[in-house]
């Protein structure tokens, strides 16, 4: 088997390498759905193939940037899924590379170690790259197992490591109280490629200003994107607040074990504009700066001024408790998950149990509390003397890590002119209830919950977006784009000719028609029509039939398989069909021992089988004499050699077995002249004399129904010896008379 050399059409050689990122942006990628063979100079690197580990089959391309630093790059090639297909190979390999100048083969070094034969995972390791260069990864489908043919695999391929990341310096600035005006400017990018695009969370767009202000107090994930749309996560800051109250001096009392007689006094505010509030925890603030009746532990004072900048410090109410001070330390919870961790890191005193928001929960070794959902806690411990101490603790939530992604395929690309192309959406991590925006060159054109769109009338080069808004949580950016751009390929014109085998035929021969068609390069359907009716469909240029007449007229359409191909129609043909002529009469009934004369038409030389009971064989109108009821086939050859062929029956009545003596006498048995046979004599006659030569009966049709019972004029005639005649009849009018006497007996 030869082998096949297959190659993406996207990305199979340097010069069209496609740009990988950091490991935040993984790109798909396949060996398979490609052209058959490699293009001329694509650069693949054939001639060098003993540079790398492994001999080169379907290449495909991708390359990464080193930042302003250089360093080291991991590149990792996972979700690998090859075709079982015979002959063909399971698994890749792959490499990176550099190339001592652009595309050119001669100058590919491996920078990595060589992997070959993977159908797991596969980790590629550089060090020491340059900064600001460009390398390589070469990726192959291997012929594992001794196959003739490069693997078809589908992969996610994607690039980490300090030689790709991206750093920021941010400068911020502190929200003045309730105002909303502070301000987070990304003041230096250092890796990946300029110009830049920046934004706060990744969902909320992108900006090519460095400054985002307008900014309420509260922690800021920064994102950058460079020119090959490579995004990273750059830092998190702090928007603080200014203008508000910034301390406060706070006198607490003790409060004993059990009780709720501790005290806060607020004793000055430091900042701020007065009069001032003051809230204890949760509840609702107050003019008086003393809160009575305080449970040991730690409190939330909260202090609003005039212009209603709030201040919040805490204060620790001390207990005649074992336990006087604890210590803990808070793990945030990612987003929607439950993985957050209260962790125990000391105490003065002794302890016993613990609970938390209410519920008792003794942590395994007292180390603390995991798998904790984003919310406040309360957490209480109680020493061996009954004695508590509070404290409150909030988990917060981090930022969200998922990308959307969508892709569009068309129904058709190249799209044929004229053809309505259907455009489908292929997507990951949409959510429950996404939102899909179709936009056609820069004009939205449907917007809601369909994945798909149908161009009616597309037109050369008109460019296809689909936006995907994700309804899911814990989003990195959102929404996601893809663009097409719509190609288009001109219908082909396809020519189709239908010849008959020959000019003339018989009725009933089997006539072959064949079918020529140009314009197509490739095979197809062809179907056939006799008189616009289908009769046969499929991959055959040949149509046989003997279902013609003189007036039929044969066609065919071709269907080529080659995409954009236009329908082949074929001319109109016919041919002479010569049908002869031939009538052999109606059937026609003889009594036994006549003969009749058979009419019979056509227009060529008769012949007539069988050749029993007939005058002549050869002539059209024999007499026909046989002792048997008989079908005479008649076959009519015209001087072209066709034949037609028509039947008549010549039926022979029975003769007749007639009784010579009945008894009239009333006694039900014997009483009528009862003549076997008669009844099949459709044309019958039968008189009965007297030895006087009276005639005593008359009946033209005999049966059962109307046989002779005896009597003459209503009265029974005399015992003696009758005479009758009987006249049996033909369709042909020839008479056959029987004669004899009949006995009446009483």
């Amino acid at each position: 088997m030869p082998k096949l050399v297959i190659a993406q059409s996207g990305n199979d050689s340097c010069a069209m390498a496609q740009r990988i990122c950091n490991s935040l942006n993984p790109v798909g990628g396949s060996t398979a759905n490609a052209t058959a063979n490699v293009c001329p100079g694509c650069s693949d690197g054939a001639t060098v193939a003993g540079n790398f580990c492994f001999e080169l089959d379907n290449t495909v391309w991708y390359y990464f940037k080193t930042n302003q630093f250089g360093g080291n790059a991991f590149v990792k090639i996972s979700n690998i899924n090859c075709t079982q297909q015979n002959d063909f190979g399971t698994g890749l390999q792959a490499v990176v590379l550099k190339a001592g100048s652009d595309c050119d083969e001669s100058t590919y070094t491996a920078v990595s170690n060589c992997e070959t034969g993977s159908s797991a995972d596969i980790d590629l390791t550089a060090n020491m790259l340059d900064p600001n260069s460009v390398y390589y990864v070469l990726i192959d489908g291997d012929r594992s197992g001794g196959a003739n043919n490069g693997a078809h695999c589908a992969f996610d391929v994607e690039v980490w490591g300090n030689a790709v990341e991206l750093r920021a310096n941010l400068l911020v600035e502190d929200d003045s109280c309730l105002t909303g005006n502070g301000k987070i400017t990304v003041d230096t990018v250092y890796g990946a490629n300029p110009p830049y695009e920046y934004s706060l969370g990744g969902s909320s767009g992108y900006q090519t200003d460095k400054t985002f202000d307008n900014l309420v107090s509260g922690e800021y994930a920064v994102f950058v994107k460079d020119v090959g749309n490579c995004l990273s996560y750059a830092s998190v800051a702090e928007v603080g607040q200014r203008g508000g109250v910034r301390g406060t001096q706070v006198t607490v009392t003790t409060q004993l074990c059990n009780g709720s007689d501790g005290s806060i006094s607020v004793n000055g505010v430091d900042g701020g504009i007065a009069p001032f509030q003051y809230a204890l925890d949760t509840n609702a603030l107050q003019t008086g700066t003393q809160f009575n009746g305080v449970n040991a532990g730690e409190h939330l004072i909260t202090i609003e001024g005039q212009n209603g900048c709030k201040y919040d410090t805490t204060v620790i109410v001390p207990t005649s408790s074992s336990i006087s001070s604890y210590h803990l330390l808070t793990t945030r919870a990612e987003c929607g998950d439950s993985n957050g961790v209260i962790n125990f890191l000391g105490a003065a005193g002794s302890k016993s149990t613990f609970s938390l928001n209410g519920v008792a929960n003794t942590p395994p070794d007292l180390a603390g509390f995991s798998g904790l959902k984003p919310g406040k806690y309360t957490i209480v411990i109680t020493d061996t003397n009954g004695c508590t101490y509070t404290m409150y603790e909030e988990v917060i939530e981090g930022p969200g890590s998922i990308i959307p992604y969508v892709d569009i395929v068309p129904s058709l690309s190249p799209s044929c002119a004229g053809v309505p192309v259907t455009f489908n959406s292929i997507y990951v991590d949409e959510g429950e209830i996404p939102n899909f925006e179709w936009i056609v060159n820069g004009t939205s054109v449907m917007s809601g919950s369909t994945d798909s769109l149908v161009i009616s009338s597309p037109n050369e080069g008109d460019i296809v977006v689909c936006q995907l808004t994700s309804s899911s949580n814990c989003l990195l950016t959102n929404p996601v784009r893809h663009v097409d751009t719509i190609k288009f390929k001109a219908l082909t014109p396809v020519g189709l000719t239908v010849s008959p085998g020959r000019d003339s035929a018989c009725a009933g021969d089997s006539v072959m028609f064949i079918a020529i068609d140009t314009g197509c390069d490739g095979t197809g359907i062809y179907t056939w029509f006799i008189d616009n009716v289908q009769v046969q469909t499929g991959a055959s240029d040949t149509l046989y039939t003997t279902e013609l007449s003189s007036n039929s007229v044969v066609t065919a359409t071709f269907d080529c398989d080659v995409p954009c191909s236009d329908q082949g129609v074929s001319n109109d043909t016919n041919i002479w069909i010569e049908n002869p002529l031939v009538d052999a009469g109606e059937d026609i009934s003889i009594a036994e021992g006549t003969s009749v004369q058979i009419g019979a038409s056509g227009d060529g030389t008769p012949a007539w089988e069988p050749l029993f009971g007939l005058s002549d064989t050869a002539i059209y109108d024999p007499v026909a004499n046989p002792s048997l009821t008989t079908t005479y086939a008649l076959t009519v050859t015209t001087p072209s050699g066709c034949k037609g062929t028509d039947k008549i029956t010549v039926i022979v009545l029975p003769d007749i077995n007639i009784k010579n003596t009945f008894t009239p006498n009333g006694d039900g048995f014997n009483d009528l002249w009862v003549i076997p046979g008669i009844d099949q004599h459709a044309l019958v006659k039968v008189m009965v004399f007297s030895r006087w030569g009276q005639r005593v009966f008359n009946q033209v049709g005999y049966d059962e129904s109307n046989a002779w019972d005896g009597t003459f004029l209503g009265s029974v005639v005399p015992a003696g010896v009758y005479y009758y005649s009987i006249e049996l009849r033909g369709e042909d009018n020839g008479i056959k008379r029987v004669n004899g006497h009949l006995t009446i007996i009483y």
